[in-house]
């Protein structure tokens, strides 16, 4: 059975607390990891895959807590991953694959799978530095599946990638989440919204949801409206309202936004998405 068990997790750089006592239980499926930049989502997946030492508490991964064996039924790729600018894309899976101790047959196989796997059969005679961002990522998922592993980590993959690279990519995530756990960070709401089998939110290394999608929607569900303001009007309708979403009209400038209370005549209850429900929940803690 696939699985990530966490239990009272603390991670501190110096007098800095990271991580404050994390627990978590993941299995197959996508989980998305949701927070801002500095929430703590790269220092938990490098904790997980072995990369940092933990200060307090247990990582258990496919029921194991060694950290060389975490790393055999791991696959990782970080949000800086980049490799050889010179080498070929082919050359680059088969000495990374050497390196795994992977050879001969079995080797050209797996590379030809997952060439096609990631879109990049086409493009594996090209050099690393000849690619674009969408397709070094897509070349590092390739690399993060060499061993075939139980469980794959991805932090911050689709940051800066055009619309259809990001489509294709979280596609990707997604039929790769059928088999195995995909952990996935990003601080894009979007990203997570159509393909998450559940969610946890990270606020300043304290985890503050762990959940569906449909659920956190649910929740808060009656606090975001919409309305049209005048453009002299902006200015102070922002200072009091959390606006998520705006859109310059003919009339005026359409905001969508959050609000506690009883919303004024003008305002329009509308659904939340993600993004203004994750907002919500970070504000909840916060006030």
């Amino acid at each position: 059975m696939n699985s990530i068990e966490i239990k009272h997790l603390s991670f501190s750089y110096g007098k800095k607390i990271v991580l404050n006592n994390i627990n978590l239980s993941i299995g197959n499926g996508l989980y998305g990891l949701l927070g801002k930049n500095g929430a703590g989502k790269t220092t938990l997946m490098k904790l997980i895959v072995g990369l940092l030492p933990k200060s307090k508490g247990q990582i258990k991964v496919c029921g194991e807590t060694d950290p060389k064996k975490i790393r055999s039924v791991v696959g990782y790729l970080p949000q800086d991953f980049d490799f050889y600018p010179d080498m070929k894309v082919r050359e680059a899976l088969n000495y990374l694959g050497i390196l795994d101790n992977m050879k001969g047959s079995q080797l050209n196989q797996r590379v030809d799978e997952l060439l096609g796997l990631v879109n990049l059969s086409q493009d594996q005679n090209k050099k690393i530095k000849d690619l674009s961002g969408g397709m070094k990522r897509r070349l590092g998922i390739a690399q993060s599946l060499l061993n075939n592993p139980h469980v794959l980590i991805v932090d911050e993959p689709t940051a800066g990638l055009d619309p259809e690279e990001r489509i294709r990519f979280r596609n990707l995530l997604s039929d790769l989440s059928a088999e195995k756990i995909v952990l996935f960070s990003t601080h894009i709401a979007s990203d997570l919204e159509s393909t998450a089998n559940r969610l946890g939110i990270l606020d300043n290394g304290h985890f503050i949801y762990d959940g569906s999608v449909e659920d956190l929607l649910k929740e808060y569900s009656g606090g975001t409206y919409e309305t049209i303001v005048n453009r002299k009007d902006y200015t102070s309708f922002k200072s009091q309202y959390i606006v998520f979403e705006q859109k310059e009209l003919a009339e005026g400038i359409l905001v969508r936004f959050i609000h506690y209370g009883r919303p004024l005549a003008q305002f329009k209850r509308i659904s939340p998405n993600l993004e203004s429900a994750y907002l919500m929940k970070i504000y909840d803690r916060r006030r």
